[in-house]
């Protein structure tokens, strides 16, 4: 059901220091997130019973809404089919590279790469879901600037530390060009897709040794586990 979409609105809040003075700057990360959604992502996971699932899907939602600490990591992690020492490895590297405040708490579209990432099946399936995580709001086009926030999210994910600003806005450029065919400054899933599965994108090659590295356990099939607009 298109219409039962639930927009969570998040707050981070940054606090910087100069000198003795606290300046706190708050940025809105909107995801548009549906019910139905969350079920599915439920569903991937190695879940025993439904009160496994009502727990999980709990515990994404209070993770969309104020970040995911990391109790919540441990709790979400749990649920994938996997063992100890994977999670904990992969546990500890969302909070090495996404704690960026060293508060305890990693921002909700920055985990969802991470679970989308290693939930996908299958390349299309993969492609699909970072469309998705480019398109927070379920418009069904994407930017280029909406495209560059999440690959320097993915370059971060991958521990990238060489590649600089100035380095991402190239890439960004001349892979969007590629794939915006109509010139008109937005591009359609379908287009999206098809550029990433004919192309060798760094940033898919960066994606796919992420998956090698910490998907071990074994990857369970995501097929339509994100509704099409």
């Amino acid at each position: 059901n298109f219409n039962n979409t639930r927009k969570i609105s998040v707050e981070e809040t940054v606090t910087k220091h100069s000198g003795d003075e606290n300046k706190e700057t708050k940025q809105a990360t909107n995801l548009s997130i549906k019910e139905n959604d969350l079920d599915r992502i439920a569903e991937q996971f190695d879940l025993q019973n439904a009160v496994d699932k009502k727990e999980l899907k709990d515990l994404l939602k209070n993770g969309l809404k104020d970040g995911f600490k990391k109790e919540a990591l441990d709790e979400v992690l749990k649920y994938k089919e996997t063992s100890t020492k994977y999670k904990e490895s992969l546990k500890k590297h969302i909070i090495d590279v996404f704690d960026e405040n060293k508060d305890g708490v990693i921002a909700p579209d920055k985990f969802m790469l991470v679970i989308l990432t290693l939930l996908s099946g299958t390349s299309e399936e993969l492609f699909e879901n970072i469309f998705k995580l480019i398109d927070k709001n379920n418009e069904g086009t994407i930017s280029k600037e909406m495209f560059k926030s999440v690959v320097s999210d993915i370059f971060v994910l991958v521990n990238e530390t060489k590649v600089t600003d100035s380095n991402i806005e190239q890439l960004v450029g001349s892979v969007f060009a590629d794939i915006d065919k109509e010139l008109d400054g937005k591009v359609v899933r379908k287009q999206f897709i098809k550029a990433c599965e004919e192309h060798n994108y760094i940033v898919v090659s960066y994606i796919r040794e992420f998956i090698s590295k910490y998907n071990t356990g074994g990857r369970k099939k995501l097929k339509h586990l994100i509704s099409s607009p």
